[in-house]
């Protein structure tokens, strides 16, 4: 209702990377993977579960970068969760993720024309 998204995707079927892709219509984005957490006793979530875990109640959402401030302070608010994980742009899917150390590796890169023909084929 405040204009803060312009674009909102469901984690469902398929997970964060399907979400991300159907976000990629007609501009790219770039995206980094927080390092995995340990969550209680278990062991963190491996790069498969990152990208391809069904997740109910969860979003990816595309937010102006001059609202950004605006929607944490929302989120922040209602106790919601919002967790910035890269930028729109450009003419590809790419997904960097920690490599454990203190950097990160490309895990994918796919062009918007790739992610349509994939659609079509569908």
């Amino acid at each position: 209702r405040q204009s803060l998204c312009v674009l909102a995707r469901p984690i469902g079927l398929g997970g964060l990377l399907v979400a991300l892709a159907s976000c990629c219509q007609e501009v790219g984005c770039a995206v980094v993977l927080p390092a995995p957490r340990h969550v209680g006793a278990g062991e963190p979530p491996g790069l498969r579960q990152q990208l391809f875990h069904e997740t109910a109640g969860r979003y990816v959402l595309c937010i102006p970068a001059d609202r950004q401030a605006d929607a944490r302070i929302l989120a922040a608010e209602h106790g919601v969760p919002l967790w910035p994980l890269g930028r729109t742009g450009g003419r590809e899917l790419v997904v960097r993720a920690s490599d454990g150390a203190n950097g990160f590796r490309e895990v994918v890169r796919v062009g918007l024309g790739a992610l349509a023909d994939t659609r079509q084929g569908q």
